[in-house]
This record gives structure tokens, sequence and C-alpha cells, in this order.
């Protein structure tokens, strides 16, 4: 199972550093023909793809070095926190295809924080993967008297019914709006590491209409 995380970090990986590459490519092919504003824009647009990715591999290195370690060392985790940072490091993606996103957060989560990141990443990134072109996402996370919980609402393509049933296990992933692909692995690895953390996951979806992932914790995981 490791392995497969392995995996589907390193792919996470490939958004940022392709689309860095592709900014850093055409000012490369023809620096001349190009406005200063068009290279500044370009210039910056590569830098977020590189910085996101340092970020990624950054969390990746402290990750393995727990797992190595055997260490699962759980913290309070802001919610508000979580929710903006995972965010905008999508924001390339999200701008790229003229997505609305309204996000927000309240409340805390007593839960290993590199493992919710990288649950909250699979599910963000698939929100942002099957939206339309000037779609919109909802992210809502928040804290009660009885739980915790995280939904990502997106107005997609949607699920089937017959797709929802096998959507936790292993298979072959779907392309995105824009020709995304995965490697339909990610809702799997979600799953099971939520079990692992004592959460659980669901989802509600009406096929060409869009999809709501919904995470969540007793309130006595958050004390």
């Amino acid at each position: 199972m490791w392995a497969t995380v392995f995996r589907s970090t390193f792919h996470d990986l490939r958004n940022p550093i392709n689309n860095a590459f592709g900014f850093v490519s055409m000012l490369a092919g023809d620096f001349n023909a190009f406005s200063q504003e068009e290279k500044k824009t370009f210039l910056q647009k590569a830098y977020s793809g590189i910085k996101r990715s340092v970020e990624l591999l950054d969390e990746f290195s402290s990750w393995s070095d727990e797992l190595l370690d055997g260490a699962h060392h759980k913290e309070m985790i802001s919610l508000d926190g979580l929710v903006t940072d995972e965010v905008r490091k999508f924001r390339d993606e999200i701008e790229k295809k003229w997505i609305s996103v309204n996000a927000h957060g309240s409340g805390l989560l007593y839960a290993h924080k590199r493992t919710m990141e990288f649950v909250f990443r699979n599910l963000l990134s698939n929100a942002v993967k099957y939206t339309k072109v000037e779609g919109a996402i909802t992210v809502v996370a928040i804290q009660d008297e009885k739980e915790v919980r995280i939904s990502i609402a997106d107005s997609g393509v949607g699920i089937s019914e017959d797709k929802i049933k096998a959507l936790f296990t292993f298979g072959e992933s779907v392309p995105g709006t824009a020709g995304e692909t995965g490697r339909g692995k990610g809702l799997t690895l979600a799953k099971w590491f939520l079990d692992r953390e004592g959460g659980s996951i669901s989802v509600e979806s009406i096929e060409g209409e869009g999809a709501i992932f919904c995470i969540t914790f007793p309130k006595l995981l958050s004390d």
C-alpha cells in the first residue's frame, strides 16, 4: 500500500512541474516574440508551479521520514488553515478552467496532518479535474457539537450509481473535463487513510450534475 501512496504522490507532482516547464519552454522557444507583460505572466506561472512542486516534495519528505521511523503523530489541525492552504495549491488549475471556488473552515480536528493533507488534496484534485470550465466548487469544513465534517461539492460531470458502488476500489481513472489524467487510486487511498484515522467518507452524486464528497470524524476525535 505504501508503494501506491508514493506513486500517487509523485503523480501529484506532474501537473505543477509540467505547467512550469510549459511556460519556460514558450519563453525559451522565442523570447522576443512576447511582450514584457506576457513574459512577466509566464514567469509568475512557472514560479507558482515550481513553488508548489517544492511544497509537495517537502511534505512527502517529512511524511516518508515519519513512515520510515514508524511514527504517527496526531495534532490539532486548524480546519480553516487546512482548507486555505490546500485550495491555494490548486490556484493555477482553478484559474485555467475559470472555476469559482467558495471555501471556508472553522474549528479543529485532531488527526495526522500529513494524512489529512493527502486526503484533502486528492478530493480537491478530483473536484477540479471533473468540473467544467466556469463551473463551481464549494468547500466547507466545520466542527459542531457532534462531529467534524469536511465537504467538497462540485458542479462537474457527476458519477453514475453503478460507478459509485466501485468508487473506493482500485480501478481505471476517467479523464477530466480538460483531458486531465490520473491513476485511479486516489479515492481508495483516501478511504484507507481515513479508516486508519477513525474517520469516514461518503459521496452523493447525480450524473451530469456534480458530486459531493463528505469526510466525517466523531467529535471525540477533535477534543
